[in-house]
């Protein structure tokens, strides 16, 4: 677990910069198109190396609110149920920024994001 948090970690810090650099040199377009390229190697990587999980023989069908519900009062589990949400409101709080910073930072004329 640590190792995929500090992966996040890493993307956080070395993603944007990055991300910045490949919109300045070719197009803004592209920070995207690596996404969706390491994305489909990824998915296929999985494919081929995970393994297939059965379903459990005593397992009952439980919608997500249930299983949620159910899972919800112990200690280990409710702390992060009750981060996430906030956690994800914050991040998309940067999306009406990142226009502007991308006209001001990687020099795109501003024409290029009003069509």
């Amino acid at each position: 677990m640590g190792v995929i948090m500090t992966a996040f970690s890493l993307a956080s810090i070395l993603g944007v910069p990055a991300g910045f650099e490949f919109a300045r040199r070719f197009d803004w377009h592209m920070p995207f198109a690596i996404l969706v390229r390491t994305r489909d190697g990824d998915l296929i990587a999985a494919r081929y190396t995970l393994p297939t999980l059965p379903p459990h023989r005593h397992a009952t069908a439980m919608t997500l609110g249930k299983q949620m519900t159910r899972s919800s009062p112990t200690p280990i589990t409710s702390g992060p149920l009750r981060s996430s949400p906030p956690s994800r409101a914050r991040a998309a709080m940067i999306y009406p920024y990142l226009a502007p910073s991308m006209v001001s930072n990687a020099g795109m004329p501003e024409k290029k994001w009003c069509r």
